[in-house]
């Protein structure tokens, strides 16, 4: 009997666990699941994913397991998760283009350069006050 937990492998060596469901979602992790042998991999590494990314990640996709998310459709709960600083916008941007999961992948992306207009208009302002 295959267990409905997978085992990840993070970049410090910490392993996290998901549910098969979840990892289904995840085209890299999906891909890694078996190897050529078909044999499974147990833990799957994903050892360029940080695991406080990889917690993210994961949580992202437990709030949206059973709903179609597109990039127009925030809601609360969404707004919240993406209140974080700019680095870890960017390490999300940069794991799951890694982990190829290409909705959350273009939905932080969007954030991250929410975040660099507000940069380059904050830049600006200055500029301008300077003048």
């Amino acid at each position: 009997m295959v267990s409905d937990c997978i085992n990840i492998l993070t970049s410090t060596g910490k392993i996290l666990g998901i549910s098969q469901k979840i990892a289904n979602r995840i085209p890299r992790i999906r891909e890694l699941l078996f190897t050529v042998s078909g044999r499974r991999l147990d833990p799957v590494p994903l050892r360029e994913i940080h695991p406080s990314i990889f917690t993210l990640i994961v949580k992202w996709a437990q709030h949206h397991e059973y709903d179609p998310v597109s990039v127009d459709d925030f809601d609360e709960w969404d707004v919240s998760f993406f209140d974080k600083n700019r680095e870890t916008i960017l390490k999300i941007v940069i794991a799951t283009s890694l982990m190829e999961f290409e909705m959350l992948f273009q939905i932080s992306r969007l954030v991250l350069e929410q975040f660099d207009s507000e940069d380059e208009d904050v830049e600006y302002e200055l500029q301008d006050q300077s003048s």
